[in-house]
């Protein structure tokens, strides 16, 4: 239940989702990102190298992000 319950309301609600983390933070953010892909929720991931939750991993993510949706 939830916001992810209908993941087609979802997907046309929200047409793009990241989730990014720092390499040092752990595997919880890539596990997440399966979980959703499993649940038919579309999202990108992004593991920052070298890096926990810091500004470099944000500047990272920000990088990854703007990539993507200004195609």
């Amino acid at each position: 239940n939830g916001i992810f319950a209908d993941a087609d309301k979802f997907n046309s609600h929200f047409p793009y989702m990241l989730l990014t983390c720092g390499e040092a933070e752990g595997t919880h953010i890539a596990k997440m990102h399966d979980i959703l892909l499993d649940a038919g929720i579309k999202n990108d991931y992004y593991c920052s190298p070298k890096t926990a939750h810091e500004w470099l991993t944000w500047r990272r993510s920000l990088r990854e992000f703007a990539m993507k949706i200004f195609k």
